[in-house]
């Protein structure tokens, strides 16, 4: 049977506690299925309704389409290599895919931090917005033991990556950001 979620033993047989961990394996499905198809849901709509061409050089739809397949590939490709680790029995209970509760609400704030950077994406656009988020994501994620330290750096590099980024797709690409 398929599991998202599998608990380790928390006692090894001579009384001592060992952490609690989670198997993650199948769980990014959960989050790319739906994008990948609402991404092609909404290339279909510029198509048909707004009636841009996909396949011409100068679209604008061409980047999007590109990063689409791209996507499907690599989770069509990825979704049958963790389905032969289960079968194998190695998947469910492989070091690979198995996450421990600290790294695990980690997760779960990266992916609230991910949903409010969407809805604030409109409103503060997209430079500012990922200048924030980016810091914060870099701050959190970083396992550095001195706050000042991972506080400077994550601070630097969303205020260099940020600007840089922006420029070359909008002025070298002519991708419109929000």
């Amino acid at each position: 049977m398929l599991q998202f979620f599998s608990v380790e033993k928390s006692d090894n047989g001579r009384g001592e506690m060992m952490k609690r961990e989670r198997s993650l394996l199948l769980a990014p499905y959960l989050v790319l299925i739906p994008v990948v198809i609402a991404m092609f849901y909404a290339l279909a709509e510029f198509v048909l309704v707004s009636k841009i061409e996909l396949f011409d050089v100068r679209s604008p739809l061409i980047f999007c389409f590109l990063v689409a397949i791209c996507l499907l590939f690599f989770m069509a490709w990825s979704l049958i290599a963790d389905f032969k680790a289960i079968r194998k029995g190695g998947g469910a209970e492989g070091k690979s895919s198995v996450v421990s509760d600290e790294d695990l609400l980690r997760i779960i704030f990266f992916v609230f931090g991910l949903i409010a950077y969407v809805l604030l994406l409109p409103r503060l656009h997209f430079q500012i917005t990922t200048i924030i988020f980016m810091a914060v994501a870099a701050f959190v994620l970083n396992d550095s033991d001195k706050l000042t330290s991972r506080l400077l750096k994550s601070l630097i590099s969303s205020v260099i990556l940020v600007p840089a980024v922006y420029y070359i797709f909008y002025k070298v690409f002519a991708v419109f950001l929000p």
